[in-house]
């Protein structure tokens, strides 16, 4: 998933910008990268096409993965209120 190569160390933040002659949805894509001979991970950025990071994603799958965030958030709030409501009790009875 390879993009335009940038050093974000070395870009000032107006070239961290849209300076391409015509306008394209790109994203910072930035983590360790594995490199080719010799094999080594090596940490850099990317500006990749909108298009190439969703190329794999169907309508099944953008599915999926928001029930899977719904079911994780429901649970996520669960556990706050109960957090709270356990706090509210344990200050009645002091």
């Amino acid at each position: 998933m390879r993009g335009r190569y940038t050093n974000l160390s070395k870009m000032s933040p107006v070239e961290r910008g849209s300076t391409l002659k015509q306008f394209r949805s790109e994203y910072l894509v930035y983590g360790d990268f594995v490199r080719q001979e010799p094999y080594t991970f090596a940490t850099s950025a990317y500006w990749v096409p909108l298009s190439k990071l969703i190329k794999n994603v169907t309508r099944a799958t953008a599915t999926a993965e928001i029930e899977i965030f719904e079911g994780n958030m429901v649970e996520l709030r669960a556990n706050e209120i109960e957090e709270l409501s356990s706090e509210d009790e344990d200050e009645d009875d002091e």
